[in-house]
């Protein structure tokens, strides 16, 4: 007598080609073919690129379930490696206790009344970008969304966790995350494969990248001993090891420091420009939002002002626009 045993199931997605699967469509437009992933497979996609199996988890339960429900079931991978020749060993690249210790040092800093303090330093940032792009539409010059988006999410996070003003760096650093995205994001190009000895183009950025990032950890520390500001810089200084109870190290202060600068910021830069270009393309949602601010703050004003705490709440369809992370997820959450 025998058993029927059902075959597995399989998510749905492109076949590629023999040996390199998806990794063609992958490199000419990245963004472009995870889009049509979702499009025309659904929201958990199954594919190769090159030598890895992939799988693109968009549907919102499916996410949960991998980064809250069941998120021990899930180690982060190969990509993270390559995240780490920037990062080194932060908050985005480990898994397990390492990961479980620096995030309980640094979550006061990301619980709900904390970040309502930033309200000003977001404020402040705000009205320094509207006075530019009044400028520019004044001289009838486009805004560069990305560039702006990126200055904006950077000088706020580093103005309210760090009380460092990496305004005057913020143009240089634009090329260099450029480069630090290009490091991190393998395209299959045989100069990733060579050892970091040979001197490719993508090695001296790697330095470069280093360069950059040491002296703005220095700046950082400096300052903060000089002044003994900036909440989350404070707890970095004071975070020990549990298991030792010996100091943070320097070396995992810098990477704890490169993961938020890096990981913190450009990744809600995008979703800004997402959510602005979303916006711009449905009028009527536009034109619902223009009235909720005017009820809300009372008239639309031409330079922002703080919401009460007592009026937060109130919000509707602008808490319906934003990109939100699932329910108890934290930054850095497998």
């Amino acid at each position: 007598m025998t058993t029927a045993t059902s075959a597995p199931r399989l998510a749905p997605g492109p076949k590629g080609v023999p040996l390199m699967g998806s990794l063609g469509p992958w490199k000419r437009n990245t963004a472009a073919f995870l889009l049509g992933l979702q499009r025309d497979h659904g929201e958990i996609v199954r594919m190769r690129l090159g030598p890895f199996l992939v799988h693109q988890v968009t549907e919102p339960e499916a996410v949960r379930r991998v980064l809250v429900e069941n998120n021990g079931n899930y180690v982060r991978g190969p990509l993270y490696e390559q995240f780490g020749v920037v990062m080194g060993k932060g908050l985005l690249t480990t898994d397990g206790e390492f990961w479980r210790a620096h995030r309980r040092a640094v979550q006061p800093v990301f619980l709900k009344n904390a970040i309502t303090d930033i309200i000003p330093n977001i404020i402040r940032a705000t009205e320094e970008m509207l006075e530019t792009w009044e400028a520019k539409a004044a001289a009838g010059e486009p805004v560069d969304l990305m560039t702006d988006m990126l200055r904006l999410t950077l000088v706020t996070l580093s103005r309210s966790l760090f009380a460092y003003d990496i305004k005057p760096d913020s143009a240089m650093l634009k090329t260099i995350v450029d480069d630090v995205v290009e490091v991190m994001f393998r395209r299959g190009t045989a100069t990733e494969m060579l050892p970091s000895w040979v001197p490719t183009d993508r090695q001296r950025k790697i330095l470069r990248i280093h360069r950059v990032f040491d002296r703005i950890v220095a700046d950082v520390r400096r300052s903060y001993a000089e002044t003994g500001e900036g909440p989350l810089i404070a707890l970095m200084e004071q975070a020990t090891d549990p298991a030792t109870g010996e100091p943070w190290t320097d070396q995992q202060i810098k990477d704890e420091l490169l993961t938020v600068y890096l990981a913190g910021h450009e990744t809600t830069a995008v979703s800004l420009c997402w959510t602005l270009l979303s916006i711009a393309g449905h009028p009527g949602v536009q034109e619902e939002l223009d009235a909720e601010i005017a009820t809300v703050l009372g008239a639309v004003c031409r330079r922002w002002r703080a919401p009460s705490r007592s009026r937060t709440p109130r919000w509707s369809s602008t808490r319906a626009c934003g990109c939100t992370r699932p329910s108890g997820s934290s930054p850095g959450r497998r």
